[in-house]
């Protein structure tokens, strides 16, 4: 049976701020260099998407860190414990990436989309790998364009009704919950990394995979818009490997930018719009 989209549910780098997803990306690489462990940053973006103490225990596990890890250090890397320090060190380096605008920057066409998702509608929500602390900062430096207005549910990674992060779908059930959303058929996940199109695919959502200036992207560029204007096979290139990356995690939609979702949502919804407005001319 068709379904129509009443609620869309979010991510914050690289899918609505953060372009090339460079705010959690450059401290986890400060952090290990803290730790005299120093980490490539294609290393510190694997695991992209997780809750950032997660974050930080993939890395510890990418076979190569590991290996520099006992030699560095002349013992393997403890999870538990080695995983806690460097979350201890990395949160005020976090704190410190997203009190800077630079890296909270609004996407090209962001929040018109949004206000467009507003006039349709449509409920909007978020979740990230972002804990509270996290959030509530980029929301403090965002005051100037009221970011959170945009949004009618914001649930952080720490939230009490998360108990699984990323893949797992407890934070798009989060939001669903708050938003009144009761049938996933009818959410949209949207993200830039695979283990977000993972989470959203697990909650029983539609899933929409963004391209352009996602994790993937910004591990072979730091400026893909000047990559465009400067080298167009090169941008070509690049932005059919994203797609592809996207696509390996089997997402309803791939698109390039989030304003591409308003057609994505005008025809799932314009039968549901029909079919209304003729039941309410024939009564």
């Amino acid at each position: 049976m068709f379904r129509r989209i009443s609620t869309v549910i979010l991510d914050w780098s690289g899918t609505t701020i953060d372009a090339g997803v460079k705010a959690p990306a450059v401290p986890f690489v400060k952090v290990f260099k803290q730790h005299d462990v120093p980490i490539t940053m294609l290393e510190a973006r694997q695991p992209m998407g997780l809750p950032k103490d997660q974050h930080i225990r993939k890395i510890l596990q990418i076979p190569s860190v590991a290996q520099r890890w006992e030699q560095i250090k002349g013992r393997k890397p403890d999870l538990d414990k080695d995983g806690k320090a460097l979350f201890k060190d990395f949160l005020p380096l976090q704190l410190e990436t997203l009190a800077d605008k630079l890296y909270i920057k609004p996407l090209p066409k962001v929040l018109d989309t949004l206000k467009y998702l507003r006039m349709m509608g449509i409920k909007i929500g978020l979740t990230s790998g972002f804990n509270t602390e996290m959030t509530q900062t980029i929301l403090n430096n965002s005051k100037d364009i009221d970011l959170a207005s945009y949004f009618d549910a914001i649930i952080p990674a720490d939230h009490p009704s998360i108990k699984r992060g990323r893949p797992y779908p407890d934070a798009v059930w989060a939001n669903m919950i708050a938003l009144g959303c009761e049938d996933a058929r009818e959410c949209l996940k949207v993200d830039d990394t695979q283990m977000g199109i993972q989470e959203g695919r697990t909650a029983g959502v539609q899933t929409l995979g963004l391209a352009k200036y996602n994790n993937y992207i910004g591990t072979y560029t730091e400026d893909i818009d000047q990559l465009a204007r400067e080298n167009d096979r090169e941008y070509w290139k690049l932005m059919e490997a994203s797609r592809k990356h996207l696509s390996e995690a089997q997402p309803t939609f791939v698109r390039d930018t989030l304003d591409e979702v308003l057609p994505i949502i005008l025809q799932a919804n314009q039968p549901w719009y029909d079919r209304k407005d003729n039941t309410s001319a024939g009564r």
